[in-house]
């Protein structure tokens, strides 16, 4: 479940840098394309915080797994 995932940790950067290479390249003109491109990095970072802190949780639980075994 470790390696699920840090691929979707992995793919979930992989969009949020595209969305950040997006605005880059956008004109003045159109802002609305921005504020969605924003939105989708908000929201990118918002979940790639909570999928790492599902590993550390889970990391945790098999450390204390470990502890309780010896």
């Amino acid at each position: 479940m470790e390696k699920l995932i840090e691929d979707l940790i992995s793919r979930l950067e992989s969009e949020k840098t595209q969305s950040l290479r997006t605005i880059e390249n956008l004109s003045f003109d159109d802002k609305s394309l921005e504020c969605i491109h924003t939105g989708k990095i908000f929201a990118f970072d918002y979940c790639i915080d909570k999928l790492q802190g599902l590993l550390e949780y889970q990391n945790k639980g098999v450390a204390k797994n470990q502890e309780n075994l010896n």
